[in-house]
C-alpha cells in the first residue's frame, strides 16, 4: 500500500505525521491485508499506527495477536513509541475493542 492512502487515512482522522516510515511485517505475522507505520506526531509524539483491511469481523483471539504485534514492534524497534493506533475496515467485537483499549491501544473504524 502507497503512503499517500496512509496520509489520506489519517488526515480524515486529524491526525498528522511527519517523517512516516513503513515497518515490514512479515516477520511477526502471517496475516495478510495488515500494515504498520510509525511516525512524529504534530505534538512532537512518536506513534505507532497498524492498519488492517481484512474483510472478517476482529474478535478477542484477534485483539490479542494484535496486541502481540504492537508489543514486538516496540521490542524490536530502537524507537520508544508515545501512542499506539490501530485501523480496522472490518467490525470490531465490543470485547476485543475494551482489551485493545486497555492495552492503551486507540482504535478507530473504517468501515
Amino acid at each position: 500500500m502507497k503512503q499517500e492512502n496512509f496520509n489520506a487515512i489519517l488526515t480524515h482522522f486529524k491526525i498528522i505525521l511527519d517523517d512516516i516510515a513503513l515497518i515490514d511485517l512479515s516477520l511477526l505475522t502471517k496475516m495478510k491485508k495488515i500494515y504498520a507505520i510509525s511516525g512524529k506526531h504534530t505534538q512532537n509524539k512518536t506513534l505507532l499506527v497498524v492498519f488492517s483491511f481484512t474483510k472478517s469481523k476482529v474478535l478477542l483471539k484477534n485483539a490479542q495477536n494484535l496486541e502481540k504485534i504492537f508489543f514486538d514492534i516496540k521490542e524490536h524497534s530502537k524507537t520508544t513509541y508515545n501512542e499506539s493506533i490501530f485501523f480496522h475496515q472490518a467490525l470490531i467485537c465490543s470485547k476485543a475493542k475494551n482489551y485493545l483499549n486497555s492495552k492503551e491501544i486507540t482504535t478507530y473504524a473504517l468501515v
